[in-house]
């Protein structure tokens, strides 16, 4: 990731769902809660390797992680699934 989109997703947090009709709600979604804090990480320009150090699990794990976000979010990867999330109200900056 680069500098500047790591930068802009220095402040990323979990938000609350949604109900105000803008996007589609988060809860359809249904990230689980470790889920959205692999995706929170990733926001914030951390590696796989930094990740896993992180939160205590495997790198394989943070790739399993992953793996389920880029299919729930429907992205094809860290960056899009970033910007979903943030779309449907998932993360906010």
């Amino acid at each position: 990731m680069s500098t500047d989109l790591t930068l802009r997703f220095s402040n990323v947090t979990a938000a609350p769902t949604s109900t105000n009709g803008t996007h589609a709600p988060a809860a359809a979604i249904a990230l689980s809660s470790r889920e959205v804090n692999v995706l929170n990480q990733v926001a914030r320009g951390l590696s796989n390797k930094q990740i896993a150090l992180k939160l205590g699990i495997s790198d394989k794990t943070v790739r399993n992680h992953l793996s389920r976000i880029f299919r729930k979010l429907d992205a094809g990867n860290r960056t899009q699934a970033v910007m979903n999330a943030m779309r449907v109200g998932l993360l906010t900056v």
